[in-house]
């Protein structure tokens, strides 16, 4: 059977596939809705999608050795997309964005400096948009996310991932009154963006992915009260030593803590003892002296996590274990 053999096809999905390139017969599915290529080798969808008016989701995203996928020109002809995520946005794409008046969710890949005055005037037309992700060429490690400060979040943003070096966190995150979710990835930040970002009244889930590279962090990171509503926060840095000290009455919704990646840490916060609303702590990998401190009974710092119901943990002398029984298979 063929592709567009299925008129009456909604979804279609190909996902994690090894198919490159998306054949023109799919123009024949007229009713399509759905169309996820999450995790596959396309580079670029062709010009036959853009027949398939009844589309309201796009889902891309990069595999490996592909950044963000090319759509034709003629985009903005799709007016009933609600979802479009993966997407280079060069080339005039940047421009049609501001057509795609009922976008729901929206996923930037190589967002450049060129790119950065367009984009922000079509976002700002997305009166509706809940989901914002814009990723600087290729951050990971590093490359430079352009700046965004004359940028308006529109009025219903939930959801928020940025990924890239950033100089400074700009001054309209303070307006997100309705944000929910939030990923900084590889900031580096000279500040601690928690200094801003505690005051956010809605934040339930925040991960801080070498967003700020600082060996030590304090109870500056969330004063008593602040980050009230966040159940979730998931933090990694390969420079962090020490947490010295939480705040009584700091994180007071904090369900899960999720230390990733935190190669140096050596201590817990004081007064996380005292966030009793804790019912996960993941701590991977973790030193193992560290691990040895927060052993129950015995370990100095095991009165800090001893009120959390599940602890996570896998040493470093653990992660070297798996990954030579993996090499050696």
């Amino acid at each position: 059977m063929r592709y567009g053999d299925l008129i009456h096809l909604r979804y279609l999905s190909l996902n994690k596939s090894n198919i490159d390139e998306l054949p023109e017969i799919v123009s024949n599915l007229r009713n399509l809705q759905t169309l996820n290529v999450k995790w596959s080798k396309f580079q670029a969808l062709p010009s036959g999608i853009l027949n398939l008016v009844q589309l309201r989701h796009i889902k891309m995203l990069k595999h490996w050795g592909v950044a963000g996928v090319i759509v034709p020109a003629g985009i903005g002809g799709l007016k009933n997309l609600q979802t479009l995520t993966g997407l280079y946005a060069g080339d005039g794409i940047a421009s049609e964005l501001g057509k795609l008046t009922q976008l729901r969710k929206l996923g930037i890949m190589d967002f450049t400096e060129n790119l950065v005055n367009e984009v922000c005037l079509s976002i700002m037309k997305m009166k509706g948009l809940t989901s914002l992700s814009l990723q600087a060429k290729s951050c990971y490690p590093e490359a430079t996310l352009p700046s965004i400060e004359q940028f308006t979040p529109p009025p219903l943003l939930q959801k928020l991932c940025l990924e890239g070096t950033l100089e400074k966190l700009p001054s309209w995150f303070s307006l997100m009154g309705n944000l929910n979710k939030l990923r900084l990835g590889f900031f580096r930040l000279p500040e601690d963006p928690a200094l801003v970002l505690q005051f956010l009244p809605n934040l339930k889930h925040l991960t801080l992915w070498h967003a700020h590279d600082s060996k030590q962090m304090g109870k500056e990171f969330c004063s008593a009260g602040r980050f009230p509503k966040l159940e979730v926060l998931v933090f990694a840095s390969f420079v962090l030593e020490e947490w010295t000290e939480l705040e009584e009455g700091a994180l007071p919704s904090l369900k899960h803590l999720h230390m990733h990646s935190c190669l140096k840490l050596r201590m817990l916060p004081e007064g996380l003892q005292h966030v009793t609303t804790l019912r996960k702590l993941t701590l991977i990998p973790l030193l193992d002296d560290h691990a040895e401190r927060l052993k129950p009974d015995r370990g100095e710092e095991s009165y800090k996590i001893q009120h959390i119901p599940e602890i996570e943990v896998m040493t470093t002398s653990m992660v070297q274990e798996e990954f030579i029984a993996r090499t050696d298979e």
